[in-house]
């Protein structure tokens, strides 16, 4: 009876496992548009197969967890293609980038930048 209960506790802590990492991916998908960038985005795309691969390793040996499972099941998916566009998107943008990134280390960095900008501008105050 004591190993039962040890192996309703371990499947119950895989399900909790399973569903802390496709939060994260949930989270961290749309968060790394705003900023985070690929680097989250590609964590989100790791956590979010990583937490399905766990979610499918456990048989449900109640109905709680079977119900757990499968409220998980569903959110695996939608995190799966919110990471797929996350990324997808980061990427794009950071190819498209890139140009820029090179022609400002190529051009002293950012001190030639901040002196344009306040010269071209005008100013109410002199």
């Amino acid at each position: 009876m004591d190993n039962n209960h040890h192996n309703e506790k371990s499947s119950f802590e895989q399900i909790k496992s399973a569903q802390t990492m496709i939060t994260i991916a949930t989270i961290a998908a749309p968060v790394s548009l705003i900023f985070g960038g690929v680097l989250l985005s590609a964590i989100a795309f790791i956590c979010g197969p990583v937490g399905r691969k766990r979610l499918l390793k456990v048989t449900p040996s109640n109905a709680a967890e079977a119900t757990a499972m499968q409220s998980a099941a569903k959110s695996v998916k939608m995190a799966l293609i919110m990471c797929v566009i996350a990324l997808s998107l980061n990427l794009i943008s950071a190819y498209m980038m890139y140009p820029a990134y090179i022609e400002l280390l190529q051009t002293a960095g950012t001190a030639d930048i901040s002196t344009s900008t306040v010269t071209t501008q005008s100013s109410i105050w002199g």
